[in-house]
């Protein structure tokens, strides 16, 4: 049995991460898509790849702006490598955990357009300079009413607010 994970969030940057998440899925795509296209030689074919493999996790514009991200961090990293490899470790490694951090979150939305009001909301708050803890705040608060959230959003969105399981008439 291949050891699928080889702890991913501890990469120095976003083409370690790939070699790190899920492996057995990762050697894939290399094998049968990114190699057939022709390597590394072109930023387009990590493009084309990191796309389809947002697409292998769902049919949805969510998955293919997570895979484009993913693909965007790669061939920015190949650019600058030089000079993201002048970082301590240390920060090499928080930013590649910021960078897949950030592109997790379109995990959290469908196509109802629930994700698409919640990063309205966050854009205009990060864009008013607020920092990013008040922006997603902000995001919660002003689209927490919405009916168009898909169930998985109002489940993380209940974790997050810590709403308590039951309510002040049932505890008396």
């Amino acid at each position: 049995l291949n050891w699928n994970f080889k702890f991913p969030y501890f990469a120095r940057g976003p083409s370690e991460f790939w070699q790190r998440w899920h492996i057995t899925l990762s050697t894939w795509i290399r094998d049968y898509l990114y190699v057939p296209l022709g390597g590394r030689d072109r930023a387009r074919n990590v493009l084309i790849v990191m796309t389809l493999c947002g697409l292998w996790h769902g049919a949805g514009w969510n998955f293919v702006i997570w895979g484009l991200l993913h693909g965007l961090y790669i061939v920015l990293y190949r650019a600058t490598r030089t000079a993201w490899d002048a970082f301590p470790v240390l920060v090499q490694q928080i930013a590649t955990f910021a960078l897949v951090s950030l592109a997790w979150t379109f995990f959290l939305f469908d196509a109802s357009g629930a994700g698409d009001t919640t990063l309205a909301a966050l854009g205009l708050a990060l864009a008013a300079g607020a920092p990013i803890e008040t922006a997603i705040a902000f995001a919660q608060v002003t689209t927490s009413g919405s009916s168009r959230y898909s169930s998985r959003w109002n489940a993380n969105a209940a974790v997050v607010r810590k709403k308590p399981v039951c309510t002040s008439s049932a505890m008396s």
